[in-house]
């Protein structure tokens, strides 16, 4: 039960983070202001995901921690329980946001001198989307399978 809750909370994670890192690197206008000020590219790009990240522990708060909390109070579970649903918690949406930057960074060399920019980039993010809900289907699938 609670590995569907935390699927679900990564793929609604992937979704919208998908959108908000695409929004964040290619149509954000604060990187003017950015590039004036006295900070190394790696900061910058930290500070970005960083921004990412705690938008997208929204929802690991409204979905996966009362699923961790009802389970570990239902099931009387131990301290060890609550000490890795913690970290879980925690950790919860950097996978989502890992697999959308090794995928949508990269292609800002691609896009760079693209004229439709913004098209490539909608739809290259709904490709990877429904690439990704046809996994997690094939998944189910499979699990429910064996």
């Amino acid at each position: 039960m609670l590995s569907s809750i935390f699927t679900t909370t990564g793929m609604i994670g992937f979704l919208f983070g998908m959108f908000m890192l695409v929004n964040e690197f290619y149509f954000s206008k604060n990187m003017r202001i950015l590039v004036t000020l006295p900070l190394k590219p790696n900061t910058v790009m930290a500070a970005k995901l960083s921004v990412i990240i705690i938008d997208q522990m929204w929802i690991s708060l409204a979905v996966l921690l009362p699923s961790l909390v009802y389970f570990g109070v239902l099931s009387s579970a131990p301290a060890t329980f609550w000490i890795s649903a913690v970290v879980v918690f925690i950790f919860s949406q950097f996978i989502p946001i890992l697999f959308q930057a090794i995928v949508i960074l990269p292609l800002s060399r691609i896009l760079k001198f693209n004229k439709h920019k913004d098209f490539m980039v909608i739809f290259l993010s709904i490709i990877i989307l429904v690439a990704v809900f046809a996994f997690q289907y094939y998944m189910n699938v499979s699990m429910t399978s064996a």
